[in-house]
């Protein structure tokens, strides 16, 4: 066909493709969408990297990102679990093992952060910082790919409002970050911004 490129799918790109077609016939996908005020939190971040910064690294907002799915699955800990649908059993996990979804050249990678409950918010920007690269290089080890248990995409750089990240299986939940934007928001009193 004219104007048609045919891209065969192999390696990377095909087991990709294949592991996200596993999690939407495999997985019941529910999308709850939640507006949070972060303006306290964008402050709190800001000062930390201007003192901080030069000796520890710079801070985005997914080290804190984890650090909340760390409380809330204290909190709520059938969220931090893998189900084998084949031998009917949830797995629910003491460790908290956070995947981050990253975009590469290949598509969709999803490295993990290990024993995430023992890293301070620094160390988990180094994590992922080193682990993004690695996988956008192409220099991700295999063992550095597995062992999530909750998953986080962010996809606030493209500027979307909502999105419905597919879970990463086998895992149960997938924590999607949107753009942070500054907005009124009503009370049932008067307005106030929402950031």
């Amino acid at each position: 066909n004219k104007g048609v490129k045919p891209i065969k799918l192999v390696g990377m790109r095909r087991a990709i493709a294949n592991k996200m077609r596993l999690a939407k016939s495999k997985i019941a996908h529910i999308t709850i969408i939640e507006e949070i005020d972060v303006s306290e939190l964008e402050e709190l971040r800001v000062r930390l990297n201007e003192q901080y910064a030069d000796q520890r690294g710079k801070l985005t907002i997914l080290p804190f990102m984890m650090r909340a799915i760390i409380e809330v699955v204290r909190k709520y800990p059938k969220m931090n679990a893998v189900y084998d649908d084949e031998a009917g059993i949830i797995y629910q996990h003491d460790n908290v093992n956070i995947g981050i979804a990253t975009q590469t050249d290949a598509g969709l990678s999803v490295p993990v952060v290990k024993h995430a409950k023992t890293l301070s918010l620094w160390q988990c920007a180094k994590q992922i910082s080193h682990l993004a690269q690695a996988a956008r290089n192409g220099q991700i080890l295999p063992d550095e790919l597995q062992g999530s248990t909750i998953t986080i995409s962010s996809l606030g750089h493209l500027g979307a409002l909502a999105t419905t990240p597919i879970i990463n299986h086998p895992e149960v939940a997938i924590i999607g970050i949107n753009k942070i934007s500054i907005r009124p928001n009503w009370n049932g009193e008067k307005f106030y911004l929402l950031k």
